[in-house]
């Protein structure tokens, strides 16, 4: 056993010293070769300023006396010295910016109350949104829309659409008037002859821009013939230039090439979910519509990747290309791309499980890698990992939109490197295990000016500070996703100045816990009143007693009818005071709490007793309105109200005030504009 030791010993030194050496040979070797570059200086001892090298001797005023093997030998020294405090310096440098942004997480305080909840919306819609909406539920009376500028009728369709009226009468709306631009995302309720008189009013040489969504069951092979046939009126779309079908499961290669032949200047062509498309489609492509700029061939199952990598590079004009989940498309696909388009500036690939790390990183490396502006690369599965993301943040500095939605392989060092070599705008992390401080705050420090639009969902490793820093500071943001950030408190999604901005999937906790410091502090508010409130309540039970011995029996009839406001506004302050004690002794039960509830309970039984009959519905009102002067919150005054024998709480309160944000939300949406960005 020490023999095998002893020889596993000598084995490891013999190798150790065989890489030693090798080192020194190699250092050796290459000041030799500086030492011959050198000697005919040396030996003429002549300076006529010429550094062919660009370096300068080592030893000063004394070169000349080392000699050329010497001065070779303090000049390598003298580099790797250089090298090695360029990236110390470099290192220092980056810890010190991560050291500064954990410090900035840690010392961030809300700058607003987070007790006020979300921010308060504009409750006035414009006039513009209003009117689609009146269009919109009205639209099967409407009889014409001609007349109608092209801009507005795409904003009512989209409308209609959203509502789902857009029924084949509707769609005749649209069709007239020769219009130059038809979007219509959603034609379920268009089979074939309606889609037929919808194509044959809308084709012509006018025609610049035709989208149609979900049209799978009225745009087959006999409507492609009957578009590029110019509709009823014949001739070519000279002047289409972008072309939506997304859903056409009817559409064949042979159909989709007649119609393209007579569309010469397309730019723009989305066939999204063409089932029946194949590869043969794409070896005609770049000789149809040479001048395509973006192409959407997103869930086109038929297509390989040898095609795709064949024919995609002979379209040289192409700017932005959707693969998703196309599973064949690979790393070859990816170079192919990266390395012959050379106007590449936005790449989707989800779903696209094949893709891995050596296809990202020959796309960052290639030509394009530098331009490029939008990559999403969701659910890509784990062979897309942290080595893909450095060669990213190494070479693409200008990606403005990163989607990586479940790419569970990433870490939060090496989004932050990503995050901090460019301006995002977008940003989508939803799912990603390992978002975290460093995240936070490279978007804090870098991406202050620029980030828009944030999606985090299920990001639990992600403090509130860290959060709280970036809505802080990221005043340009306008959306948030938090789905099951169960983590998150309401300092950072409520503490926040930004009035612009947009959350969506508010954990519930979060408003349970600001509903709880809000009862709280309500209760201290109704502690610090309740003596105050219990006199009164003494004195309305004096005037509701002497109001009884006038009229005799309790619920006398027209006595109790006419019964003067002063005096129901007494029964109801004893009820409302009586109630406020008791709330605010449950709260906070001290002494002085409990004595409160013991009177506030003996004041709401002889307020209740006094009040029997007709004049019980008063003095509840008479209390709501008590308890709203007074600036109770609403659920202790419908608390009071109810332990008093006024009116009970309305239901589904809680339900309508934690659906309003979402409403406001979903409403702002519908009235945005169109989106002018393709995907």
């Amino acid at each position: 056993m020490a023999k095998r030791r002893a020889e596993k010993s000598n084995g490891n030194g013999a190798e150790d010293r065989g890489g030693r050496e090798g080192i020194d040979l190699d250092r050796r070797e290459g000041m030799a070769a500086i030492a011959r570059k050198r000697a005919a200086h040396f030996a003429n001892f002549q300076d006529d300023g010429d550094d062919t090298d660009g370096n300068i001797h080592a030893g000063g005023d004394q070169a000349r006396t080392l000699g050329p093997w010497s001065s070779a030998m303090e000049l390598v020294n003298a580099r790797e010295k250089a090298q090695h405090e360029r990236q110390a310096k470099l290192q220092a440098a980056e810890e010190t910016e991560q050291e500064g942004e954990a410090d900035a997480a840690a010392q961030w305080q809300p700058s607003r109350d987070p007790a006020l909840g979300p921010h308060p919306r504009d409750p006035v819609r414009p006039l513009f949104g209003q009117c689609l909406d009146v269009l919109t539920s009205y639209i099967e009376c409407v009889e014409s829309l001609w007349g109608v500028p092209d801009a507005i009728k795409v904003r009512l369709a989209a409308h209609v659409c959203a509502r789902r009226k857009m029924s084949p009468e509707a769609a005749r709306l649209f069709a007239t008037s020769a219009p130059t631009e038809v979007l219509v995302p959603d034609c379920t309720q268009l089979d074939a002859p309606a889609m037929a008189d919808l194509l044959r009013e809308v084709a012509g040489p006018r025609l610049q821009r035709l989208e149609l969504g979900f049209c799978g069951r009225g745009f087959g092979d006999e409507a492609a013939a009957l578009v590029a046939a110019g509709g009823g009126g014949g001739g070519r779309l000279e002047e289409l230039e972008s072309l939506t079908l997304d859903g056409a499961y009817r559409l064949s290669d042979a159909g989709l090439i007649k119609l393209l032949s007579a569309t010469p200047a397309l730019r723009r062509l989305s066939v999204a979910q063409g089932s029946r498309l194949t590869s043969a489609l794409l070896a005609k492509l770049p000789e149809l519509v040479p001048q395509l700029t973006h192409l959407n061939l997103a869930d086109c199952r038929g297509l390989g990747a040898e095609a795709l990598a064949a024919a995609l590079p002979r379209l040289q004009q192409l700017r932005a290309v959707r693969l998703d989940l196309i599973p064949e498309v690979d790393d070859a696909v990816l170079v192919a791309l990266g390395t012959q388009l050379p106007r590449l500036a936005e790449l989707s690939l989800r779903c696209c499980q094949a893709v891995t790390d050596g296809g990202l990183t020959a796309l960052a490396a290639s030509a394009r890698g530098p331009h490029l502006e939008l990559l999403r690369i969701d659910e890509c599965g784990g062979r897309v990992t942290d080595a893909a993301l450095a060669a990213l943040a190494s070479q693409c500095r200008a990606i403005k939109v990163f989607s990586a939605r479940r790419c569970t392989k990433l870490g939060d060092e090496a989004l932050a490197e990503l995050l901090r070599a460019g301006s995002v705008t977008h940003l989508c992390l939803s799912g990603v295990a390992g978002v975290g401080p460093a995240v936070a705050g490279a978007l804090a420090a870098c991406c202050r000016e620029s980030l828009e639009e944030l999606d985090v969902s299920f990001c639990r490793k992600l403090p509130d500070r860290s959060l709280g820093l970036v809505l802080g500071r990221c005043g340009k943001l306008r959306r948030l996703a938090v789905f099951g950030c169960s983590q998150l408190s309401a300092a950072s999604l409520y503490g926040h100045s930004n009035a612009g901005l947009v959350i969506e999937g508010v954990h519930t906790k979060v408003d349970l816990d600001l509903g709880l410091a809000q009862k709280r502090a309500a209760a201290v508010a109704g502690a610090e009143q309740g003596e105050g409130a219990t006199g009164e309540g003494a004195r309305g039970e004096g005037e509701g007693k002497d109001l009884e011995g006038e009229e005799g029996a309790p619920g006398g009839g027209e006595g109790d009818a006419e019964e003067d406001e002063e005096q129901r506004g007494g029964r109801a302050g004893g009820s409302g005071g009586g109630a406020a004690a008791a709330a605010a002794a449950a709260a906070a039960p001290s002494p002085e709490g409990k004595a409160g509830t013991g009177r506030g309970k003996k004041g709401a039984a002889q307020d209740k007793k006094a009040a029997a009959g007709a004049g019980s519905e008063a003095g509840g009102a008479g209390a709501g309105r008590k308890r709203r002067v007074a600036g109770e919150p609403g659920a202790t005054g419908a608390e009071g109200s109810a332990g008093a024998g006024g009116t009970r709480p309305r239901k589904g309160g809680k339900k309508a005030a934690a659906a309003a944000p979402a409403d406001e939300a979903l409403e702002a949406a519908k009235q945005a504009p169109p989106a002018e960005e393709w995907f």
